[in-house]
């Protein structure tokens, strides 16, 4: 099993901070952390409470986390307004309890399932990079860290290509525009 422990990292990048990210955890660990304050019982989600009531996936108000991949986040929020393209590229319609998720992307054009876990970096009680939706669906840290694990690591993707994003998890041809605004 991969986790960020394990990954390639370059210099001067996001190792030197590195020591922030002193705990790796599940997101049941993250949910019960949380709940213990709170005094609920929560249980973690694949594609949160509003997909399940209405079928539909959140695709607003997503939280960046410390690397710089709003273009990455921007992509996945337009994929999540259309219908089941996202939960579609999951092989698992719900939350494993073993935590591990093959998706299918497309790497270099070409459809490959790309497996990871559910072990996050975290800082306090909170993935360091994107968070879980606001209804609690866990898909945006899954794709993001699949996308983070074909491109070597999490440092890889900060200020990359809306247009590579697309063509990652779409394989559809995409290029961005240059405009005067």
């Amino acid at each position: 099993m991969l986790s960020w422990k394990e990954y390639p990292r370059t210099i001067g990048g996001l190792a030197k901070y590195l020591s922030w990210f002193k705990d790796f955890r599940r997101p049941q660990d993250l949910l019960n952390m949380q709940s213990h304050k709170e005094n609920e019982n929560s249980v973690v989600s694949l594609f949160g409470t509003h997909h399940e009531q209405h079928g539909t996936l959140v695709s607003t108000n997503f939280e960046q986390g410390a690397v710089g991949d709003n273009y990455l986040l921007t992509i996945l929020a337009a994929l999540a307004e259309r219908k089941d393209f996202v939960t579609k590229m999951f092989h698992q319609q719900k939350y494993t309890k073993e935590g591990i998720f093959a998706i299918k992307v497309y790497v270099k054009g070409r459809p490959e399932d790309v497996t990871v876990d559910d072990l996050f970096p975290v800082y306090g009680v909170q993935p360091a990079f994107a968070k879980p939706t606001p209804d609690g669906g866990w898909w945006l840290p899954l794709l993001e860290k699949a996308y983070a694990k074909v491109n070597v690591n999490y440092e890889m993707i900060s200020s990359g290509s809306q247009a590579e994003a697309a063509r990652f998890f779409t394989g559809a041809p995409a290029r961005e525009f240059e405009t005067n605004f």
